[in-house]
């Protein structure tokens, strides 16, 4: 469920709803999303599509987002190498420059701009990225 509300919130989508389960821990039984009952928002709300209910989840912005890579170039192109699977990097990235947030990425090492190697690797370019740190090898 984290993949779908992350991927419509990178496609500046609104809201997301899902037909998933309307009792428990975010149901209308539940806690509406919350970690327990103190917790004052509702992250959850249940509502009425075609005679179901449906869950809504309610956008939040993300302020920061930290993602750790291979490689990046002089123009925070970020690239994957070493890394054994890519997840949501473009995604993540993306949800938090539609939020008016900031996109830091750690890399093992900073290239010149045009030398990532292979463009299969390319996962996250250069226009979503703020700042880029690198890693010191051990």
């Amino acid at each position: 469920m984290v993949k779908i509300i992350t991927a419509a919130e990178a496609a500046n989508l609104i809201e997301e709803a899902a037909t998933i389960a309307t009792s428990g821990f975010v149901g209308s039984a539940g806690l509406r999303g919350g970690i327990n009952p103190k917790t004052i928002q509702d992250l959850v709300e249940v509502i009425e599509l075609g005679n179901e209910e449906w869950l809504w989840y309610k956008p939040f912005p993300i302020d920061v987002a930290l993602i750790r890579d291979t490689t990046a170039d002089e123009n925070g192109n970020i690239s994957i190498e070493k890394e054994c699977v890519s997840l949501e990097l473009l995604s993540i990235a993306q949800v938090a420059r539609n939020s008016g947030g900031i996109v830091i990425v750690q890399v093992e090492r900073v290239v010149k701009s045009g030398s990532i190697m292979h463009p299969m690797n390319l996962k996250v370019p250069g226009i979503v990225v703020d700042y880029i740190g690198s890693a010191l090898s051990i």
